[in-house]
């Protein structure tokens, strides 16, 4: 058998790629997922760095791991990079599970939570829901392709220990979260205010018609109307949705420039 050789240095470099691929997948949905055993998400990882491993060697220089606290800034400088991405990713679900709390609280409904599979904890249905629907969107629009690619190219762009956290970050990153904040607010206005006037409605009925007992029948009328113009404003979700996108990977790669 041939003898098989390995430096420090390379066990560095895969580290350092670890490092920034496990941040950014952590945040998908589905790689975060509870159910998922946690030895398939690190194979997994591992499979990927060893990928990546010959394009990022090559744009290296040797790390030095026997100088530990150099070797443990080029660290910190990887997980901050990849926790950029992250919370990038993080806020453009975020947008959405913002509008389905809303939703879902103005329908009555903000008590009744479900086991969100993606994190292990409870959330609200309306935002569990808009939470894997933006995600499958995402795939079929192939926004994982894009993710993809500005992984790798932030290993071409920003080698491993290249990294300096600059002070002008900030400004991009409350930017980015103001943006999908509006995007969040702007997808659950219509349903609230087709909420809001249905119950203005009851009000005036419960006034002017005190026979009707609004109480037995408001709560199913805003159920229902809630969830006929949740459903009506899909047609306009295209829109929203490639927005986000638009800015969290405006964001990620303006990290690369």
């Amino acid at each position: 058998m041939l003898p098989i050789t390995v430096h420090l240095s390379e066990l560095g470099i895969l580290l350092a790629i670890v490092l920034r691929l496990s941040l950014v997948l952590f945040m998908l949905p589905l790689f975060r997922a509870a159910k998922y055993p946690a030895p398939i998400k690190v194979a997994t990882i591992l499979a990927l760095a060893v990928v990546f491993y010959p394009l990022v060697a090559a744009k290296v220089q040797p790390l030095p791991l026997l100088n530990l606290g150099t070797f443990a800034w080029i660290l910190c400088g990887e997980l901050i990079l990849a926790g950029l991405f992250a919370f990038a990713l993080q806020v453009l679900f975020g947008a959405f599970q913002l509008a389905g709390q809303l939703i879902g609280f103005q329908m009555g409904i903000a008590m009744a939570q479900v086991m969100d599979p993606s994190s292990g904890h409870q959330e609200s249905i309306i935002g569990a829901f808009f939470n894997m629907l933006v995600l499958l969107v995402l795939f079929a629009a192939g926004g994982h392709r894009l993710l993809i690619k500005a992984v790798v190219e932030s290993f071409l762009i920003i080698p491993i220990g290249s990294f300096r956290l600059d002070t002008v970050l900030y400004q991009p990153v409350l930017e980015l979260s103001g943006k999908l904040f509006i995007v969040g607010v702007k997808v659950a206005a219509p349903i609230i205010v087709a909420i809001l006037l249905t119950q203005l409605g009851m009000g005036l009925t419960a006034k002017f018609a005190p026979q009707i007992n609004v109480l037995i029948a408001g709560f199913p009328l805003t159920l229902m109307i809630g969830f006929f113009f949740t459903g009506v404003s899909f047609l306009a979700w295209g829109g929203a949705i490639e927005q986000c996108s638009r800015e969290v990977f405006g964001f990620i790669f303006g990290l690369l420039k």
